[in-house]
């Protein structure tokens, strides 16, 4: 009788922490499904044991832990501040596309990288460092699959590879990031995948307001 009892016990214990599974689709990010199904990306990586780098393959099935929306929503929000005050950054940055790229310039017309991150966050009342690189020594440290509009993604794009950072600029959704290119000589938008700037990729970082 003991026996069927911790069974039974352990089966409910199971069908709370797991209300469901979820299979990997092409295109899947732990922050869309954390998003789509109420929890949070810590918590997928602590139940399905995965690690910061882990690649989701297609077909793969995932545990999707039972959390009430609120619960979820608390976890998900730990910079939900950040959040909500820099969520407009992109609206403000797309009002630059095709604005000249000049070096050292900080706007209203004309940008270098830092000038148009340093320039986007001072209309939110917000003042960060000048440099591409002192920049990327601001704030909390983001997970590529965890980024929001409004995150600052840093690059090196040196030919060798060897500068560190050199070049940043403002996730805007759809793994696609606005920045002043010197290569363009204008403020463009670019895919995080293009050849190039995944290749010189060197992290995000996420502003405290």
């Amino acid at each position: 009788m003991k026996k069927r009892v911790l069974i039974m016990a352990s089966m409910m214990l199971s069908t709370s922490l797991f209300a469901s599974q979820y299979t990997i689709k092409d295109g899947d990010s732990l922050s869309s499904i954390a998003k789509n199904n109420n929890t949070t990306i810590s918590e997928l990586k602590s139940i399905n044991n995965l690690k910061n780098k882990t690649i989701l393959k297609v077909g793969k099935i995932i545990d999707i832990p039972n959390k009430t929306n609120e619960v979820a929503k608390s976890e998900t929000n730990n910079y939900a501040v950040d959040e909500n005050k820099f969520a407009s950054i992109p609206n403000a940055v797309q009002q630059k596309l095709g604005k000249k790229y000049v070096w050292g310039a900080v706007g209203p017309n004309t940008f270098d990288c830092s000038g148009l991150t340093t320039y986007a966050y001072k209309q939110k009342g917000v003042t960060i460092p000048r440099t591409a690189n002192a920049q990327s020594r601001t704030g909390q440290s983001i997970e590529r699959d965890s980024l929001l509009p409004g995150d600052l993604v840093f690059f090196d794009t040196s030919r060798n590879k060897t500068k560190g950072v050199n070049h940043v600029g403002i996730y805007v959704g759809d793994n696609r990031f606005i920045h002043a290119s010197s290569a363009k000589h204008q403020v463009v938008e670019t895919s995080l995948d293009s050849t190039f700037y995944k290749n010189s990729y060197r992290g995000a970082k996420r502003v405290k307001a």
